[in-house]
């Protein structure tokens, strides 16, 4: 009897455990904005940070943040935001004392959150020795969800 008891609570267990290892995991559409380098040696003044917008205020004096040094939004695939049905995620590595590193990311949600996967790529091979400074913009739909970074 002691041994069904035992095996009761593994098989329990493993239940459980594969449960939690069950969570479904979807690809969350995202349109791009932009991404690239600033090229202001730091002047522009943002910090490594990620951002979540959703407001008209935040994005424009995040866009004018970003052309204080050069025009940079001249890049961008829009910056006329529809924020009753739009977030958009912004994501900034730190000043970088030379070129080719860039940003990617992954937008994937399960049932009570959406991730953001940030991936810093270095510059292989040659690169100029110029300072630079990573970005990466996208728009997504609205949602209740709360958004992380990883």
């Amino acid at each position: 009897m002691k041994n069904f008891y035992i095996l009761l609570a593994l098989l329990f267990l493993i239940s459980c455990s594969s449960q939690k290892n069950n969570t479904k995991v979807t690809t969350i559409e995202s349109t791009l904005i932009a991404k690239g380098n600033l090229h202001g040696n730091g002047e522009e003044g943002i910090r490594k940070k990620h951002m979540i917008i959703s407001d008209v205020t935040t994005w424009t004096n995040l866009i004018a943040q970003m052309n204080a040094v050069n025009t940079t939004s001249n890049t961008f695939t829009e910056t006329d935001i529809d924020f009753s049905t739009h977030r958009v995620i912004a994501v900034f590595d730190e000043v970088r004392t030379s070129g080719g590193y860039h940003l990617d990311i992954q937008l994937t949600a399960t049932t009570n959150r959406i991730v953001v996967t940030v991936t810093n790529i270095a510059p292989s091979g040659n690169v100029s020795m110029i300072m630079t400074q990573p970005f990466y913009i996208v728009k997504i739909d609205n949602t209740q969800l709360p958004i992380v970074f990883e």
